[in-house]
């Protein structure tokens, strides 16, 4: 008896001389996945707004290289026809560009209308024209709103809490409805949390470290029971790739991140020790607040920053569990001072890497990076698991933002 040959998993999935594109290119996450595909051997074009000043970001190393894998294409995603000319002869389309931030979404709510709805139905119908094999549409926990039930899973209802959080929900029902009309090949991410390398100073990690580097005996936070379930950003990246061989993700929307939680307490007292800084948390009720998430297929390899998991509700315990890495530098002179790369080095090195093949998440934390404006609320999230196996799309389509056929909620 012949034994059937095993199934490819994403983790298999070739990208070597496939042309992606990646919108948002030299954003946080952006340009993390960037480098991550070029390591795969995949050759980038690099969707980029366009700047007037001479600033070459995060992706400015490979602008020196003439034979450079990454090929960097100045343009706006509300150009419909400078989209079309990007998407062409690609094989894989990630979609990060958005207008991102919730208190400037009340003021001009129109411009993110035109960003995040618009630019999505040009990247979508691109897409579409140009055939591509996958679109992977970049989400938000913003679309969740306050939480209903704890902890969140993708088929929580959505609610446009705002300005921004409305354009995103019709950004991702945009995109879902090219599968569901035109059998586009699209998945719906939603990375919460994420951390690391190049991520800006007004997220909650680097905001704490700034301060606690400045030398601030008082930490100033809002609630500290709200629990988080943080990303590393490569791990986040790791799920991008993920998401885009699995067949099974077809059509939906996938929470991502790593299952284990921690209470924005803890995560500061965690800091502190790691910092080596002598500082005590304040409350401070102007402080803000947010959801998180599960990985699908991929597994995160950098652990939760934090001790203390056990018995952290939906969270495995983690006696191994070190200090937490740390956020990352900025790159701007003029912002108050970050981690460096050393000190991610240096607490990462103290954890031993999380065994979770699929997750649920804690409660978000502020949406992208952005922390202003935001307000705790209580809740906490929990997605549906997906194990990516590269078998086929599952039988029927079930309406966007439910759970796959066959997934299972871990408890």
């Amino acid at each position: 008896m012949t034994t059937p040959a095993p199934q490819p998993t994403p983790a298999d999935f070739d990208w070597t001389g496939r042309t992606v594109l990646v919108t948002g290119a030299e954003g946080f996450i952006g340009s993390t996945l960037v480098d991550l595909l070029v390591s795969r051997g995949a050759r980038v074009r690099a969707f980029v707004h366009y700047k007037p000043y001479a600033d070459k970001g995060h992706l400015a190393s490979y602008l020196a290289d003439p034979h450079s894998p990454v090929e960097m294409l100045a343009g706006d995603v509300r150009d419909a026809g400078r989209v079309m000319d990007a998407v062409e002869g690609c094989d894989t389309v990630f979609h990060l560009a958005a207008l991102i931030g919730i208190p400037y979404s009340y003021d001009s709510p129109g411009a993110y209308v035109q960003t995040n709805m618009v630019g999505t139905e040009n990247v979508a119908e691109a897409c579409r024209r140009h055939q591509v094999r996958r679109l992977v549409h970049t989400s938000t926990s913003e679309v969740y709103g306050t939480a209903r039930t704890a902890p969140i899973g993708e088929d929580h209802p959505l609610q446009p809490q705002s300005p921004y959080s409305a354009s995103k929900i019709g950004a991702d029902m945009m995109a879902l409805s090219h599968w569901h009309a035109f059998e586009l090949p699209v998945t719906v991410v939603r990375p919460f949390n994420t951390y690391g390398p190049r991520q800006s100073a007004r997220a909650v990690i680097p905001t704490i470290l700034s301060q606690l580097h400045a030398g601030a005996r008082q930490i100033k936070l809002g609630s500290l029971s709200p629990t988080r379930d943080f990303t590393y950003v490569t791990d986040t990246a790791h799920g991008f790739l993920a998401l885009a061989a699995c067949d099974r993700a077809l059509g939906h929307s996938v929470n991502l991140g790593t299952g284990q939680e921690i209470s924005v307490g803890d995560l500061a007292k965690a800091l502190i020790n790691a910092s080596g800084r002598d500082a005590e948390i304040v409350v401070d009720p102007a402080g803000c607040g947010r959801r998180a998430v599960r990985s699908t297929g991929c597994c995160p390899t950098t652990p939760a920053p934090a001790n203390g998991l056990a018995g952290s509700r939906g969270s495995r315990s983690r006696k191994d569990c070190g200090a937490p890495p740390t956020g990352s530098p900025t790159t701007s002179t003029s912002s108050p001072p970050t981690a460096t790369r050393s000190d991610q080095a240096a607490v990462r090195s103290t954890s031993s890497a999380p065994a979770a093949h699929t997750s649920h998440s804690a409660r978000p934390d502020c949406d992208h990076e952005d922390v202003r404006g935001l307000r705790h609320d209580g809740r906490s999230g929990r997605s549906g698991a997906v194990a990516c196996r590269g078998g086929g799309v599952p039988p029927g389509r079930q309406a966007p933002g439910q759970p796959l056929a066959g997934s299972h909620r871990a408890s």
